[in-house]
């Protein structure tokens, strides 16, 4: 198909039907260009040929602008471009993007684009003016960035804005830091690894330096920064989240630089900027992963030699089980299975190694849930109880080894008389012995071994 400005043609961009696009623009204003180039990116990574029509874009403009209001009325989508670029055919979709943290782990982003409550919504700010000449530099400077080309910058169909922070350095456009802020050590090269071998999967989020400063937010280049001595203007772009990133960045060439995507913050539910607790909830209040998260993605990896494993986990962790337990219960063996363990490419010795108990436990577990339940005790579903279970079983491989101790503890568990049962299951902490709920859980389980124990040998 060609290029076209037929609005049916638009509307079947928005559904993915068209496979070329002419983008109407008009060459003297630099707005327009602001717009097309991020958004020609956008439509070619989708595989969409994007042109750009300049000669046509006076007897087209008309035309294109009420094929705009047509779309934005029936699918109710804000435009990227602002009044002075109407004529450019936008795609009914947002940026999306998933988390690769600074640190070389995944981790759940903090979610910017909700309204930030605390105290930069209370009315004493926008009573002593703190904040609403904060937010009017902010939105001086959002206007003035998204119609500067250098910036690459385009608002989404949200109204947020978002830029090539890549191609913006490219164009002379400074890219500075919070000059306080974590120090990055190895992890900042486990950083740069990520971002050439898999790409930067969410933007870093940046604000003028003008805002920054007029929140008395101090600013630093960045110390891989080779113009780390030089001064900083007014029109840079400083870094709120995503500091090992960019300084990872700087250590490459200048032509050579990860692609790199960023947005600016958005505003308060008080429709007002608050740059100071936004970069404190950034950096304050970040959830990172654990290792149960980084369960998740092996379980779809074919190759991984442990996927049964952590499938049996992740299953474990579904009834309620927390993962140090549902670990134990699945290798046998005390404590949880680090991250760093997980996320290693395993051998087929280590794989093997790591699942050799997997099979025994399994029976052990059954026999403990047959006979005390997997009920709100939580008896088996925290890792105390486990790991008693653990000790007696290691005691008796190194006696018989693991076929016969794993007979032997089903054996034992399946003699436990009822009331017995109950007794663990129930049992409450002991004031006068200080003794935690799950101290005397163990003693009781050990003492029935010992009386089984006895009662096996005469």
């Amino acid at each position: 198909m060609g290029g076209t400005t037929d609005p049916n043609v638009i509307m079947n961009l928005q559904n993915g039907e068209v496979d070329v696009v002419v983008l109407n623009g008009n060459r003297s204003d630099q707005s327009t260009w602001a717009v097309y180039i991020p958004m020609k990116k956008h439509l070619e990574s989708m595989g969409i040929v994007c042109e750009m029509n300049i000669e046509s874009y006076n007897h087209l403009n008309n035309t294109t602008m009420e094929a705009q209001k047509s779309i934005q009325q029936e699918a109710s989508v804000d435009p990227i471009a602002s009044a002075s670029q109407e004529g450019a055919v936008i795609p009914q979709e947002t940026i999306e993007n998933v988390n690769s943290n600074d640190n070389g782990e995944n981790e759940t982003p903090v979610d910017t684009t909700q309204p930030i409550e605390g105290e930069g919504t209370k009315d004493a700010f926008a009573e002593d003016g703190t904040l609403k000449r904060e937010t009017e530099v902010f939105d001086e400077e959002l206007e003035r960035i998204i119609a500067d080309p250098r910036y690459h910058a385009a608002k989404t169909p949200s109204g947020r804005v978002a830029l090539d922070l890549t191609a913006a350095h490219k164009d002379g456009v400074a890219i500075v830091g919070i000059e306080y802020n974590r120090k990055h050590g190895r992890d900042q090269n486990v950083t740069g690894k990520s971002l050439i071998e898999d790409g930067a999967q969410h933007p870093l989020i940046v604000i003028p330096v003008k805002v920054a400063l007029e929140a008395n937010i101090p600013v630093a280049r960045f110390s891989n920064d080779p113009h780390k001595d030089d001064s900083i203007g007014d029109d840079a772009l400083a870094v709120m989240d995503g500091h090992g990133r960019a300084n990872f960045a700087f250590t490459c060439a200048e032509d050579k630089w990860p692609q790199l995507d960023a947005v600016l913050p958005v505003k308060n539910k008080s429709n007002q900027i608050d740059t100071k607790k936004q970069f404190k909830i950034i950096n304050e209040n970040v959830s990172k992963w654990g290792g149960e998260d980084y369960i998740i993605p092996r379980l779809f990896d074919p190759s991984d030699l442990r996927t049964k494993l952590f499938k049996h986990i992740h299953e474990l962790q579904e009834k309620g089980y927390k993962f140090t337990a549902a670990c134990e219960w699945s290798t046998f063996n005390i404590g949880n299975i680090s991250k760093t363990t997980i996320n290693k490419v395993a051998t087929k010795e280590e794989a093997e190694k790591l699942m050799k108990n997997m099979e025994y436990a399994e029976r052990v577990r059954r026999a403990c849930v047959s006979k005390f339940g997997e009920g709100d005790d939580n008896l088996l579903k925290t890792k105390r109880f486990p790991e008693t279970v653990i000790e007696i079983w290691n005691d008796l491989v190194r006696l018989n080894g693991t076929e016969e101790a794993t007979k032997t503890m089903v054996e034992f568990i399946n003699s436990i008389q009822p009331g017995k049962a109950i007794e663990i299951t129930g049992a409450k902490r002991n004031k006068d012995k200080d003794l935690d709920k799950d101290t005397v859980r163990k003693q009781l389980f050990k003492a029935a071994y010992k009386e089984f124990n006895k009662t096996k040998k005469s």
